[in-house]
């Protein structure tokens, strides 16, 4: 039987967190770790696919690990940034 990709996930606090929103995550890059805002692109089973809004990034991670942005904040980063 195939696995079917789950239409949401649920984020630290709760919040569903589907295909298109935007999240605040951990990127783990080769030296460091970092706090950056990401676009979710993909559901699989297990974790989410992101991509970052800054610099173009893309990495899967936990459900558990992000946060889900409200429209303000994502236009607030993208303002500043773009």
């Amino acid at each position: 039987m195939a696995k079917v990709d789950p239409e949401f996930h649920l984020d630290i606090l709760g919040q569903e967190v589907r295909v298109g929103n935007y999240v605040a995550a951990s990127y783990r890059g080769r030296y460091s770790s970092t706090l950056t805002i990401a676009r979710v692109t993909k559901l699989t089973p297990k974790k989410i696919n992101l991509i970052g809004l800054k610099d173009k990034n893309e990495w899967s991670i936990w459900s558990g690990e992000v946060v889900k942005l409200s429209g303000e904040d994502v236009l607030a980063f993208i303002l500043k940034y773009e």
